[in-house]
């Protein structure tokens, strides 16, 4: 094995996904979905009225106020959820960034403890030996 397959084969290794999604996403996908129905809603009475007026027939009390109220908070209510998303995605995403990072790091170390530091500890400890030796004096002992 060469250090640099072995970096390759551990990184490899390392899962960096989110694994399932957060529970806060179905929330959100409830809310988006209930901000959506809200403003098409108020958008059709908006379009009803013009329609309603044509054909001859008089809206119910408070018609153009309930649509519009619909409409913009439809629109309000997707706005903050989207600026809510955003927020939540990059918290999400850094502490998955973090535990990616925190991952390979573990994987890179290890490789290089066994393939680097091992060896040239090996090496050191029998150049140790070797030169104990030649100045005549007892050989280091190693555990």
């Amino acid at each position: 094995h060469t250090v640099p397959g072995a970096l390759e084969k551990a990184i490899d290794s390392v899962v960096v996904g989110f694994g399932t999604p957060p529970r806060w996403w179905r929330t959100i996908r409830v809310l988006h979905q209930i901000a959506m129905a809200t403003a098409l809603a108020g958008l059709a009475g908006l379009v009803a009225r013009p329609l309603a007026a044509v054909a001859g027939l008089a809206g119910p009390p408070g018609w153009p106020v309930l649509p519009a109220a619909l409409l913009g908070s439809g629109v309000l209510l997707g706005g903050t959820l989207s600026l809510v998303t955003r927020l939540l995605v990059r918290l999400s995403a850094g502490r998955a960034r973090r535990r990616a990072d925190l991952r390979l790091r573990v994987a890179v170390a290890e490789v290089a403890s066994d393939m680097i530091v091992a060896p040239v500890r090996g090496v050191l400890r029998d150049y140790a030996t070797a030169r104990a030796v030649l100045h005549g004096e007892a050989a280091p002992r190693h555990g």
